[in-house]
């Protein structure tokens, strides 16, 4: 078992998914940062109302913050190109000890990483939240072929054990498992 927390987490996309991830996440207290194209609305999936104090909302613009982070969840439009673009341009702030998601339903992990550095596939992978994340059990955890394998222990883990849900490991198949079983 790794020593490794995850405390400061930037959300990428204030929509459904992602505005409800991050109230998920400031509800077992972690920081959270929620950033999103300009005039995005503060999320109302909190617990308790005052859980939103620890979300601080920001724009795109704000991706600097990802250089104080532990853990990165892309959470925009489930569109390849969409989330591509922005994850190139979280690229120049990945540090040691980062970890990068993307919360897709099933859009291929290594497309999504295949134009990035060694460095950026090794801490990616997938984590596919259901809709509500809030209430929803299941949580799917798809590794890239790079991902290093202590950093998917880690995400177990917090996945498990500090947001109570159940964990099941995918390969990077078209629609994981969830979605490919309906």
């Amino acid at each position: 078992m790794t020593s490794r927390k995850i405390e400061h987490v930037v959300v990428l996309g204030a929509g459904v998914m992602g505005a409800q991830i991050a109230a998920l996440l400031a509800g077992v207290g972690r920081t959270v940062r929620l950033l999103d194209m300009p005039l995005a609305a503060r999320p109302d999936a909190f617990y308790l109302p005052e859980m939103a104090e620890r979300v601080i909302v920001g724009t795109f613009d704000d991706l600097e913050c990802i250089r104080e982070a532990d853990w990165v969840i892309e959470a925009v439009l489930e569109e390849a190109g969409a989330k591509k673009n922005l994850l190139a341009q979280i690229e120049p702030y990945i540090h040691d000890g980062l970890m990068i998601s993307s919360n897709t339903s099933g859009l291929s992990i290594a497309e999504l990483a295949r134009d990035r550095t060694s460095a950026f596939r090794r801490c990616f992978f997938g984590v596919h939240f259901f809709n509500p994340p809030r209430y929803m059990h299941l949580v799917e955890l798809i590794p890239g072929a790079d991902t290093e394998p202590e950093l998917l222990e880690v995400m177990h883990d917090f996945l498990a054990n500090e947001l109570g849900k159940g964990v099941v490991r995918g390969r990077d198949t078209p629609n994981f498992i969830g979605n490919r079983m309906w």
